[in-house]
């Protein structure tokens, strides 16, 4: 169960499973004015969660049992909240928020507190509740779910009138070639960061991309910026940044330059993945070859620093 490289967990949940986790354990906001259910214990709101009375993000009042977390004799936390807790061995049972990347945390966490029998029942578990409610929320990709920010035109025009700048500089010789493209790279960078945040901005939380993202269960916020945001500057095969930023995004679709220019970068992804997968094969047999002579006879030889 354990990495021999890092000691860390080898079995954790991904994808799906920490999608369907993070949903499940999702709690929407108190409205103004709302009553909130009690329930006397986790049974109770189970039963009561089971037969459609309450549902998985409701926020309820829940009596405080010794195991969970807080001062209070009530708690507020949600059905889907105690469903996820109802699976944890008793020890363990004091998550009362939204699990997102911290599901690995929490399990590497595990590992230390309960027995290896407890460890693997509770992950799987963990794996048919996730996989339950990955499937249940209807989480899906839409083209409706990218949305475009409204500030991109104007950040946009900004950043096109700083590189005006820029390239005015260069030609008058006050930059010099790599000074200028660094600028220009560094001004074309924050331009597209600050794209990507204004997009999950104006996305709701229950936006299907927004939620993969959050979760942890698939993709980034530069990624979500190259569908809906700016591409900015992309690479030539060399390596060396071409002067001509892309003001298109994914959603809207490109130009047929812009198109010709981005595919320089798949090209050279699908070529370094089959270099890099030769190179550390090689090392790997190189580092082998230089260690096998060396042998240990002693099976502790005193050392506490890893040096005999």
């Amino acid at each position: 169960l354990l990495s021999p490289a890092s000691g860390r967990p080898v079995v954790t949940p991904t994808r799906e499973i920490v999608l369907g986790i993070y949903c499940l354990t999702d709690m929407r906001d108190e409205k103004e004015g709302e009553k909130l259910p009690y329930y006397s214990g986790v049974d109770d709101a189970l039963t009561a969660f089971h037969h459609g009375v309450v549902k998985r993000d409701r926020p309820i009042l829940l009596r405080r049992q010794d195991s969970w977390e807080g001062e209070d004799k009530w708690i507020l936390t949600s059905p889907g909240r105690v469903l996820f807790n109802s699976i944890l061995p008793e020890k363990l049972r004091l998550k009362n928020k939204q699990l997102k990347k911290e599901l690995n945390t929490f399990i590497d966490w595990a590992y230390d507190m309960v027995d290896r029998v407890s460890m693997v029942k509770m992950l799987d578990d963990i794996k048919a509740l996730g996989y339950r409610w990955a499937t249940l929320s209807g989480i899906s990709f839409g083209v409706k779910s990218i949305i475009t920010p409204p500030e991109k035109k104007r950040l946009t025009e900004e950043a096109t009138h700083d590189d005006d700048e820029l390239k005015a500089e260069y030609e008058m010789g006050i930059l010099t070639q790599d000074e200028y493209l660094f600028q220009k790279e560094s001004l074309w960078s924050e331009k597209s960061r600050v794209i990507a945040e204004n997009i999950v901005n104006h996305m709701d939380r229950t936006n299907s991309i927004r939620m993969m993202v959050d979760s942890g269960a698939r993709g980034s916020r530069s990624q979500m910026g190259q569908m809906a945001g700016i591409r900015g500057l992309m690479s030539d095969p060399s390596g060396r940044i071409i002067d001509y930023p892309i003001t298109a995004n994914l959603r809207e679709g490109m130009s047929m330059l812009e198109f010709f220019i981005s595919t320089h970068g798949g090209r050279k992804g699908l070529v370094d993945t089959a270099l890099r997968t030769a190179k550390s094969g090689y090392l790997t047999r190189r580092l082998v070859d230089v260690a096998q002579d060396l042998i240990i006879p002693e099976a502790d030889c005193g050392s506490e620093r890893g040096v005999c």
